[in-house]
């Protein structure tokens, strides 16, 4: 069944109530049909180191089965707080922006940050580590993880050959992110306490962030993928040693470093030359539909000024990536409070306790070491004055005419 079949059958009330029915019978971990339920679609995607990550993608009921369960049943408690890769706000934004601040120094005293991979993570897992993860973290997902994964599963190839899923978590299942993260809480838990308690005396606490398989870990020393290896040999995953990495922040501020689908590092002159040839791509190609190939500065602000004001209302990238940046790192900026608040010196609220001037450190002030989460009508306010702004330099370089024609396509 595909989505527009679905769709259409879901308006029919009997069939709506089955679907109901379906779902509450998944959570009791008693639906019928498993088998066919179950089963996937096997796809092969290439990935850019040459190897290839299997998707399976599932029957459409089931997949809409696991939504409505991890919709009613998810609640935040049920992940390490440093696990952002469940329906956590901003999603991989706050690791990339706390990893931008330990680059910028803001974050005293860390001085390594160190990438671990792991071999084949999804399909590898051991399933009765996410047994006792949803047993101890999530039992309102023990009887559904147990229904779909107990058993051996169909992949079915593109040649209609079948293979069956013995082992982890099917990337392609929408609780997979779940259930994975669940299996692997206790190993890095046990991973921070354990570089915790070997760490230097002047070194911060040991900050680890993970988005799904992806985990990050920020130090005051180096570490080695050896040691990481040693911490975690009881994991239900197994470390990739050869493709764990560890770099000097300092390193970092030189060449970079891809975080996340980002990149950190000291690129921001390169960028905003990049975004302005976007930009001029899009002026070009207006002047193009318009029969014209000439573009002036005047072109460029009425391709940007909104189109309640007269324009075309086409947003530049040049102007649009400092408030993005900024609405992005707000936004991370409330996930990594309640992350970290405990260990990480910049994310830490202060004691009711505390005075409530303290002196600054390094000639700094206070407000710059600790960043404060803005109301999103700053930005809002930021862009109607440059509307503002830009609406003025247009009206002095318009003829009476071509005002009266902005006017009238204002209106």
């Amino acid at each position: 069944m595909d989505c527009d079949t679905l769709k259409e059958v879901v308006k029919r009330k009997p069939v709506l109530e089955f679907l109901v029915l379906l779902c509450k019978m998944l959570q009791l971990g008693t639906a019928p049909g498993k088998a066919l339920l179950t089963a996937s679609r096997l796809i092969a995607l290439n990935k850019e180191d040459g190897g290839v990550r299997p998707i399976a993608v599932g029957e459409i009921i089931y997949r809409l089965m696991a939504k409505v369960v991890l919709k009613k049943s998810l609640r935040p408690n049920m992940l390490a707080e440093f696990q952002l890769g469940v329906k956590s706000k901003g999603g991989v934004e706050p690791i990339i922006h706390l990893i931008n601040d330990v680059m910028e120094g803001k974050a005293k005293g860390y001085n390594y940050i160190t990438t671990v991979d792991f071999e084949n993570a999804f399909n590898s897992t051991d399933r009765g580590s996410i047994a006792r993860g949803c047993l101890k973290h999530a039992s309102e997902f023990y009887k559904p993880a147990r229904w779909v994964y107990d058993e051996p599963a169909a992949l079915v190839m593109v040649d209609g050959s079948i293979i069956e899923s013995s082992e982890g978590v099917r990337q392609g299942d929408p609780m997979g992110p779940l259930l994975f993260s669940l299996a692997i809480r206790e190993a890095l838990e046990k991973l921070k306490r354990q570089l915790d308690e070997s760490k230097g005396p002047d070194d911060p606490p040991t900050t680890i962030m993970a988005y799904l398989d992806d985990v990050y870990i920020l130090s005051g020393s180096k570490l080695t993928p050896e040691v990481i290896a040693d911490h975690l040999v009881e994991a239900p995953v197994k470390i990739n040693v050869r493709k764990t990495k560890t770099y000097s922040v300092d390193e970092i501020r030189t060449t970079g470093l891809q975080v996340l689908g980002s990149f950190v590092g000291p690129l921001d002159a390169h960028l905003t030359d990049e975004y302005k040839k976007i930009d001029d791509i899009l002026l070009e190609m207006v002047k193009y539909l318009q029969g014209d190939s000439t573009a002036t500065d005047l072109d460029r602000d009425i391709v940007a000024l909104p189109v309640r004001l007269g324009g075309l209302g086409i947003v530049l990238y040049e102007e649009l990536m400092d408030t993005s940046y900024l609405q992005s790192r707000d936004n991370a900026f409330e996930v990594l409070i309640n992350a970290l608040s405990d260990t990480h010196a910049l994310f830490r609220s202060p004691s009711p306790h505390a005075p409530a001037v303290r002196e600054a450190e390094d000639d700094e002030s206070l407000e710059e070491q600790t960043p404060r989460v803005k109301p999103k009508a700053k930005y809002k306010n930021k862009n109607h004055h440059r509307h503002q702004a830009r609406l003025t330099k247009i009206k002095r370089k318009l003829s009476t005419n071509q005002e009266a024609a902005r006017q009238e396509n204002a209106s």
